[in-house]
């Protein structure tokens, strides 16, 4: 029997179903290309995605699809060779729209050929897959910003355990807090975290067991660092499961808790004596709970600020003893403390001006300590009213400057009075000299002699009180701080000895020396006295040796002047930087006994410390320390 036209369905038939199928698909974009490339026909779906109507883009290269630097590498050529090849091509990737904007597309590229296998083109199906990327890409951005903010926690040990409870994880806090480097704890089990006992009792398995049953398990006690030491931590649990509810490993959250249990025990210690010490306290004794609202008042407090406990008890702290002009700074700093953790005024001594009942202001010393019961903040404060200890103070800095203002006035007498001495010296000076000069025939010996030593003590006399000027005039000089290039000071201060000396000085080696601050003619001076001494005590050595050199050291540069002199006895040392001290007599060696002082002086103006070392017979080295620049 013939089959009727309307039940057959050609091949015509079948070719114009199929494209009305794929005319219909909105969501890819389905076409074909010839075998160069050019696009032959274009679906909605193309039209949807890419902006382009069929009548625009058939008949144009495909290659118009790809992103600038994408058709400059040939990839659009690439991937239909790889097609051509292996029958497919698939690439994820940046493509471009008609109006230049770029999506993210899954690319498939498949080869058609005829019965005998010719190539008559490729099939085009494109997905955008803009959104799931932007999808993926929060979701990797969320996990990393995750990750960053777990390893930035340093107050709690944040750590993954696979299922058997092996370490796949580990933040800076669990570093902080248990001691071990992520290299030193991955892939080991977490019962080395429990102490003997509770490993021995099976403790690390059973939390796995209850967590994993139950979904998260918690629980205090004692816990083992790396160093060995133990400490009190609260441990959360939690299973961690797929999404077919496949148990994956384990979170686990560890707080060190040692503080507050140390807390909670001295809490509970000082609960039995609290009122009695309290009470007995010398400094008044205040409590606060964190709205700042007062809780304890002892006896002394009730003397200090003249408020009754009964009355002080329940009242703001603010409102009592702390002067309106403070209140915002108090309750602010409370507020700090209950976000933060943190306060400027914690666990220290401070002073401030507290608030007696009568409207009076006085100082005070302060000692706040913090610390929590039953979850909440509680702060405990001694005071003590140090009025009398200002009033001490106050009479002691007048008392200074009364001193400061007598130094002033001394150093001026020493000056006016060794300048007054200086003539009558001078003319007995001339005189004698004027009779040994005119008169040396009627003298016999002895008398030219006696006349030699009143000339000779003269002149000594005159070299002590220019000395004695030079320390007096120093009192009074103004300094003028700047940088000083040290080498090429010390090089100048051996120089000026050098022109003014009328023996050849020894051997002086100077180091390279650190800058420092200071004023540049009084350093100088110092230089020019210390290195001076080593000279003068380093003749008559078989080879005298004189060395400059210094060191930075902190925020200050030691510098020092060594020789190998005739050194003196350590027990005089208090004695070398006196005025007119000597540790040798006048006959052995030239000097007046003030350049030392000089320096010292010098030193001291500048903030600076002086001091020397030496044993007899060995040299001696004196140091002096400034201010780094």
């Amino acid at each position: 029997m013939a089959t009727t036209p309307s039940s057959t369905i050609t091949a015509h038939d079948a070719e114009v179903s199929f494209r009305l199928l794929v005319e219909s698909v909105k969501d890819y974009a389905i076409f074909m290309l010839d075998p160069e490339g050019r696009v032959a026909t274009w679906n909605r779906g193309a039209e949807i995605i890419k902006g382009y109507r069929a009548g625009e883009i058939v008949g144009k290269h495909f290659s118009r699809f790809y992103i600038p630097e994408d058709v400059e590498a040939r990839k659009p050529e690439q991937e239909l060779e790889t097609a051509t090849t292996t029958g497919r091509c698939e690439d994820e990737g940046w493509r471009v729209r008609k109006d230049g904007s770029r999506f993210w597309a899954n690319v498939v590229i498949t080869a058609v050929r005829d019965g005998h296998g010719k190539l008559r083109g490729f099939v085009k199906v494109t997905r955008d897959l803009s959104e799931r990327r932007r999808v993926e890409e929060k979701l990797r951005r969320s996990e990393e910003r995750s990750r960053q903010l777990v390893e930035s926690i340093k107050d709690y040990a944040i750590v993954l355990l696979d299922t058997e409870g092996r370490v796949i994880s580990w933040n800076s806090g669990a570093q902080r807090i248990k001691g071990y480097r992520a290299e030193e704890i991955l892939g080991e089990h977490f019962s080395r975290f429990f102490t003997p006992e509770d490993v021995a009792a099976g403790m690390p398995e059973h939390h796995l067991k209850l967590a994993a049953a139950e979904g998260q398990y918690e629980d205090e006690g004692w816990r083992v660092r790396k160093d060995g030491s133990r400490f009190w931590a609260n441990a959360v649990l939690t299973a961690v499961r797929d999404e077919h509810g496949a148990l994956t490993g384990f979170a686990k959250v560890t707080r060190d808790l040692t503080e507050r249990r140390r807390a909670d025990e001295a809490l509970r210690a000082a609960e039995e004596y609290a009122r009695l010490v309290v009470d007995l306290a010398y400094s008044a004794f205040v409590a606060i709970d964190e709205d700042g609202v007062i809780t304890g008042w002892n006896r002394q407090a009730e003397i200090t600020f003249g408020w009754p406990r009964d009355e002080a008890i329940g009242r703001e702290l603010a409102e009592t003893i702390i002067p309106p002009q403070h209140r915002d700074a108090h309750r602010s700093g409370l507020r700090r403390y209950l976000a933060t953790g943190e306060g400027p005024v914690l666990n220290r001594v401070v002073e401030i001006t507290a608030l007696r009942r009568d409207g009076s202001e006085f100082p005070v010393e302060l000692t706040i300590s913090p610390m929590r019961v039953g979850g909440k903040a509680v702060f405990t404060a001694f005071v003590r009213d140090i009025t009398d200890r200002k009033t001490a103070e106050e009479t002691l800095r007048r008392s200074s400057e009364a001193l400061a203002a007598a130094n002033t006035e001394l150093e001026s007498f020493s000056y006016s009075v060794s300048h007054d001495l200086r003539a009558p010296l001078r003319a007995i000076d001339g005189y004698a000299q004027a009779l040994l000069e005119d008169h040396a025939a009627k003298l016999d010996t002895e008398g030219q002699r006696l006349l030699g030593v009143v000339r000779e003590n003269a002149q000594r006399m005159g070299q002590l009180i220019d000395g004695l000027l030079r320390f007096a005039r120093f009192g009074r000089q103004s300094m003028t701080m700047a940088p000083i290039d040290m080498t090429a000071l010390a090089r100048a201060a051996v120089d000026e000895l050098e022109q003014g000396s009328e023996r050849a000085l020894p051997p002086i080696t100077i180091a390279q020396l650190p800058p420092a601050v200071g004023d540049k003619t009084l350093i100088r001076q110092v230089l020019a006295n210390l290195v001076g001494n080593a000279v003068k005590f380093s003749r008559g050595r078989p080879a005298p040796d004189v060395r400059i050199g210094g060191r930075p050291e902190g925020p200050e540069v030691i510098y020092f002047v060594r020789d190998n002199g005739v050194g003196f006895d350590m027990q005089y040392a208090d004695k070398l930087f006196q005025v007119f001290g000597r540790l040798h007599r006048a006959e052995e060696f030239e000097g007046t006994g003030v350049g030392l002082a000089l320096a010292q002086r010098i030193v001291h103006r500048h903030g600076g410390r002086v001091w020397a070392e030496s044993v007899p017979g060995e040299g001696a080295t004196f140091y002096f320390t400034l201010a780094r620049p």
